[in-house]
């Protein structure tokens, strides 16, 4: 842990802070990547970078303060709002990405879910460094542990789950699998739908291990948020690929009785060469002695 990057003298450099500029641009180059494949007017995707970080901040900050509030009360959430530059909401901050989007694409005709989607892309690639940001500084710290894998934080007790390791597995993982899907043609839509639902899934379990979860009454607000996020990528999903809930829940008995049979006879097959194998050896064996 490096919460601290160096001081000279009375001048502290503070990690997060670092990692996340670098995260920034790590993002924007990945958002530019993508965007200049489709549109080739550098200086608008310059323009919708910038708002995009804008609305990105904005909404992560706002919504920060909001959990803020119902945590520690308003003073300290005022307190904590322009202290910490390095608190934000994730949720916040793609609503706020989201809202900049829909206003930019409206301004200048660009399509509001092909924003979207490389905007996921680029997300997922720029949260795996924010994640091992908070891994150096100490931030998203999980629940004490006594196990082997626990780590320690930064001025906490005792080792505690390593939630920022997984949250940087969770979103290589999302940034690979996203990347590997550009390679084919996909309806407008789709990767940012299957970025609010594998991000939605991922962080709803991982929330079970944070030590540092902001609770309404006794339900934790980012499970709440994440339960609303995977059904908005649902919605989107079958809004823009047109395709039927209720077909895709017939196929469903289908689709894990054929996953049951191919690995039945997977398993089947497996056994078979296996008797075959030791019956080999078996013959060999005798014939040797």
């Amino acid at each position: 842990m490096f919460p601290t990057l160096f001081q000279i003298g009375s001048v502290k450099i503070v990690t997060l802070p670092v990692v996340l500029f670098f995260a920034l641009i790590f993002g924007i180059y990945l958002f530019w990547r993508e965007v200049r494949r489709e549109y080739f007017n550098e200086i608008e995707i310059f323009d919708l970078s910038l708002i995009l970080i804008l609305g990105m901040i904005l909404g992560g900050k706002i919504f920060e303060f909001s959990l803020n509030v119902l945590r520690f009360g308003l003073v300290f959430a005022f307190f904590r709002f322009w202290n910490e530059f390095g608190s934000f909401s994730f949720w916040g901050a793609i609503i706020g990405a989201s809202c900049a989007a829909w206003l930019f694409s409206r301004s200048r005709d660009w399509h509001f879910f092909a924003i979207l989607d490389f905007g996921a892309i680029a997300a997922s690639g720029a949260l795996v460094l924010v994640w091992f940001g908070n891994l150096l500084a100490g931030g998203a710290y999980g629940i004490m542990t006594n196990s082997v894998w626990g780590i320690s934080s930064p001025y906490l007790l005792g080792r505690r789950q390593p939630t920022q390791v997984l949250g940087i597995l969770i979103f290589l993982l999302i940034f690979l699998v996203l990347k590997r899907l550009t390679r084919r043609v996909h309806f407008e839509g789709f990767f940012i739908s299957w970025f609010l639902i594998l991000s939605a899934v991922s962080l709803f379990f991982l929330e079970f291990l944070r030590g540092d979860s902001v609770y309404l009454s006794t339900v934790r607000v980012n499970q709440i948020f994440s339960v609303v996020f995977f059904i908005l990528g649902i919605l989107i999903f079958y809004n823009r690929s047109r395709r039927s809930v209720f077909f895709d829940l017939q196929r469903i008995p289908i689709f894990c009785f054929g996953c049951a049979k191919a690995g039945y006879l997977s398993s089947k097959k497996v056994i078979f060469n296996l008797r075959i194998s030791a019956k080999y050896k078996i013959l060999s064996l005798r014939r040797r002695y």
